[in-house]
């Protein structure tokens, strides 16, 4: 099924925004100023703000948080209504070539190909997954893949709204929001886009030269 409108993923956003945003008031309200005056969002305040009386400071922190709070909220949903809008892609061509760098030996650069998009992902340093890294980069610059991931998140929401990602896609399919994760391995990748509905799925490697083809 396709949602016109992602309702579920944004009510439940917009619930862990507005949960955050009362344990953060209740903080700066029962804090030592001391304490508040050592955190890094007070740092963000002009020297007008600072010299005002503190618990003028405490509401400015307060006001603070809840614009920001609303910009997240309405920047996500903007984000939401993209995705619906986009077709979902019948096959992705995932291709991953590797340079080797001086400092840290072979970085990845991948290409993602679908819904008529070409994106783009690179990983470089040590120390992590680069492979999946830099193909998660791709994946998530590309809406016709994501429609696919938010859709199938928002049905298992409408079925239970306290569902994870975890739980009804599977390891590296996001956390609050769906999005394919940096870092985890590409096999949980693979299995994600079988969870997805893939009808074909192949991995192939090469010695500098990756490909991934999904077929929906």
């Amino acid at each position: 099924m396709q949602y016109k409108e992602f309702k579920q993923i944004k009510s439940n956003y917009k619930k862990d925004i507005l949960k955050d945003q009362k344990e953060f008031k209740n903080m700066i309200l029962t804090k030592p100023f001391e304490e508040i005056a050592k955190l890094w969002i007070y740092d963000k305040l002009t020297k007008t703000q600072k010299a005002k009386t503190n618990k003028e400071v405490r509401q400015i922190l307060i006001n603070k948080r809840i614009k920001e709070d609303n910009k997240r909220i309405l920047d996500f949903f903007t984000q939401c209504d993209l995705i619906a809008k986009t077709e979902p892609c019948n096959d992705i061509i995932i291709s991953v070539s590797w340079s080797k760098n001086k400092t840290w030996g072979y970085n990845p650069t991948a290409e993602i190909r679908a819904g008529g998009q070409l994106t783009t992902g690179n990983a470089s340093g040590c120390g992590y997954d680069k492979l999946s890294s830099a193909i998660s980069y791709a994946l998530n610059k590309n809406n016709s893949v994501l429609n696919r991931l938010y859709n199938a998140y928002e049905k298992a929401l409408r079925k239970d709204k306290t569902i994870s990602l975890r739980q009804a896609i599977g390891y590296g399919s996001g956390y609050k929001t769906p999005y394919f994760e940096y870092g985890v391995g590409y096999s949980c990748f693979q299995a994600i886009f079988t969870e997805l509905g893939a009808k074909t799925n192949i991995w192939q490697e090469g010695k500098t030269f990756d490909a991934m083809t999904i077929q929906f």
